[in-house]
């Protein structure tokens, strides 16, 4: 049973490749969003 739940998951991120670049493509956004937005004296030390 347990191993079919993997599988099942496994199938899941493997055939569905644009959720996962949209998923990536929504973190890295949000990751550049909270670099510009941290203060500049952090950003020179």
């Amino acid at each position: 049973m347990q191993n079919g739940s993997n599988s099942i998951h496994f199938d899941t991120v493997v055939m569905r490749p644009s959720c996962r670049k949209k998923v990536s493509a929504k973190a890295l956004g949000f990751r550049y969003w909270s670099q510009t937005q941290q203060p500049a004296g952090k950003r020179r030390q």
